[in-house]
């Protein structure tokens, strides 16, 4: 039986990550779920084994406060409720010291000798209070000795959305004053970069609105810089993104005008990871149209490309580009689009489950003209009836 190393959890947890998007892509989500359950899992434990590798061993139910004990952690080990979490129905009497008399039953518990309660307006609603403590208690849960409350009730009050820690960066970043009077002027480009990347982030949750909010926050207290015009731009490409995913146009179109005009001003660059200048203006400007569904005629692409860094991101701009000829019924040009991204960046064709079904689709309606191209696509992502 061989010990387990911190090493070979993490080459094991590689091992299943490849399992899983393996089966991602091929549709098989059983495995999926098996996988990457199992990636998870010795993540966990790899984590654990850094601490101590008696963590590993598996407790029953309340055990693990002994094991902290055992493995000098006993600090950390929160006082246990057992037989002391007791509930009363209360009475207030003529006189009696609660102020507010409608709140007449109460639940009272000790935590390490420090006696809490809680008050309700109906004795139902502290029965119901008095079973969770219960409940927490039979699990072995910590109480935090300070509210009372179990750590599973602690966690829940401390959870924050991702669109709530948004919206507290902005705020505080950029409160309701001057923009003069404002603060961190030193670092504004960067908490601006902070901004660009959780209007992103709010996207890939379908959250547009509140992305558009975020982003334009950030660009409104920069507006007096001209020193981050680059970030500024690159805030109103995000949110042309954001308004051509909401089906926006007037929106998207007053963004990437915007960014338009400052990308004139600017030399392309890369100014806090953010890649903007005209060249990122005609790559943002394909991408906002495709989301539109105007399309785009193969006779409107310039006969130039964009003079494009990274090769993911050269493939990802030519599916973009397969995309709006789609669109426009130009499906033997869409292919060759295609192609010329796979050669470049195979992984971004193949892996991407958008793509694969655009693929599909494409196969569907073949033509003779580019029956045998179309093929050829298929079988390099993979895509079933490539061969037929």
């Amino acid at each position: 039986m061989s010990i387990p190393t911190y090493e070979g959890l993490l080459a094991s947890a590689r091992f299943f990550a490849d399992r899983a998007l393996q089966g991602y892509t091929s549709g098989d989500h059983r495995a999926v779920l098996m996988d990457a359950g199992t990636l998870l899992e010795h993540v966990s434990k790899a984590l654990l084994i850094t601490k101590n590798p008696a963590y590993l061993v598996e407790m029953k139910s309340g055990g693990f406060e002994h094991l902290l004990h055992l493995t000098g952690q006993g600090g950390r080990a929160t006082a246990a409720l057992h037989g002391l979490i007791r509930c009363r129905s209360i009475r207030i009497r003529r006189g009696g010291r609660c102020k507010n008399r409608n709140r007449g039953h109460g639940v009272r518990w000790n935590v390490a000798g420090k006696q809490f309660s809680k008050w309700f307006a109906q004795h139902a609603l502290a029965d119901n209070h008095r079973s969770k403590l219960m409940q927490a208690a039979r699990k072995g849960e910590g109480f935090d000795t300070e509210t009372g409350l179990p750590e599973s009730t602690m966690r829940e009050q401390r959870s924050v959305t991702w669109f709530d820690l948004a919206c507290r960066f902005v705020d505080l970043k950029w409160p309701h004053a001057a923009a003069k009077s404002r603060t961190g002027i030193g670092d504004k480009g960067l908490t601006a970069a902070g901004a660009w990347r959780l209007g992103f982030a709010c996207q890939s949750l379908g959250l547009r609105d509140e992305a558009v909010s975020v982003v334009m926050a950030a660009e409104s207290a920069l507006t007096v810089d001209d020193s981050q015009l680059e970030m500024r731009g690159a805030l109103h490409l995000n949110a042309a993104i954001a308004c051509g995913l909401k089906e926006d146009r007037v929106s998207a179109r007053e963004h990437l005008a915007a960014a338009r005009a400052i990308g004139a001003r600017v030399q392309d660059g890369n100014a806090h990871q953010t890649f903007f200048g005209s060249t990122n203006v005609r790559i943002t400007e394909v991408s906002v149209a495709v989301e539109l569904h105007d399309g785009i005629s193969p006779e409107d692409v310039p006969a130039e490309p964009p003079a494009i860094d990274s090769g993911e991101r050269r493939a990802r701009h030519l599916i973009d580009l397969a995309y709006g000829h789609a669109q426009r019924g130009a499906d033997e040009p869409a292919v060759d689009r295609l192609l010329e991204a796979d050669q470049i960046a195979h992984e971004e064709v193949r892996l991407n489950p958008r793509v694969r079904t655009f693929v599909g689709q494409l196969l569907e309606r073949e033509r003779p003209s580019f029956r045998s191209k179309i093929r050829t696509l298929g079988q390099r992502t993979g895509v079933a009836g490539a061969s037929s």
